[in-house]
């Protein structure tokens, strides 16, 4: 049976018969019994897992980007619901680190989010987290300056990778270190206040 499938053929010396995997399979009972061939079922099986492994390893880390999310309309009395709009967009990020800030400005604070991550789907990730904040704040995020998405780029201007990421890090994690950005009050202290999700959690 092994040497029908393989396509091998069939050989007697006085060549009274030859038979190539087409003629045999072309007979419904052989075909039948090379389908329960508990061997040839051994190889489909180790092909089908090979090929799973192939299509579920893992990308290679891709480099995050730094987005900030703000519509100048959320005020303190917001912050339950940004905390809840964060925890419903966190399947769109493979890789997460946010924090939800104040404002520097007491008399007039806008509430807001800085975050570095990766999006699952780059193509429509954006749409999907402006949908999630639609949601919750009927604000479309689209409109000008309510969505700053940067990325790091090789050039004389930016840093190495390694520092442009920590810098970041820093930014979203010390609220000391954010200079004339600095909040008035630090709202990473407070529960859902700021988060972690993929290859990023290791910095909280």
């Amino acid at each position: 049976m092994f040497l029908y499938k393989m396509n091998i053929p069939r050989y007697d010396p006085d060549q009274s018969y030859m038979a190539d995997e087409r003629a045999l399979c072309a007979d419904p009972e052989l075909a039948a019994a090379n389908k329960r061939d508990p061997f040839l079922q051994f190889l489909d099986l180790e092909h089908e897992e090979m090929t799973q492994k192939k299509i579920m390893k893992p990308k290679k880390n891709k480099k995050c980007f730094f987005l900030t999310i703000q519509d100048f309309k959320r005020t303190l009395s917001d912050f339950e619901d940004m905390v809840k709009f964060m925890k419903n967009s966190r399947y769109l990020f493979t890789d997460l680190l946010y924090v939800i800030e104040s404002g520097k400005n007491e008399d007039d604070p806008h509430l807001h989010v800085h975050l570095l991550g990766n999006y699952v789907n780059p193509k429509k990730g954006k749409s999907k987290v402006c949908l999630e904040y639609k949601k919750i704040f009927n604000s479309n995020l689209n409109e000008k300056d309510y969505w700053d998405l940067r990325q790091w780029n090789k050039s004389k201007e930016m840093p190495p990778y390694s520092q442009w990421l920590e810098e970041k890090v820093d930014y979203i994690l010390d609220n000391n270190k954010k200079g004339t950005h600095a909040n008035f009050v630090d709202l990473s202290t407070r529960p859902g206040g700021r988060g972690a999700g993929g290859v990023l959690t290791s910095f909280i």
